[in-house]
């Protein structure tokens, strides 16, 4: 899923986990190597970055 996010972005997968540890993206913790991005918290991401 970190991935595909990384690549809709067209980020890094670091840079996508700086985007994440910023709290900038939201993520939901499953277990301690298991995240999920909810789809409202990408799409809000996306606004705030499409309004600046």
């Amino acid at each position: 899923m970190i991935c595909s996010i990384a690549a809709l972005l067209h980020v890094s997968k670091q840079k996508l986990a700086s985007i994440i540890k910023s709290g900038e993206l939201k993520v939901i913790e499953l277990g301690p190597r298991s995240r999920r991005i909810p789809k409202s918290s990408f799409e809000e991401y996306i606004k705030n970055k499409t309004t600046r």
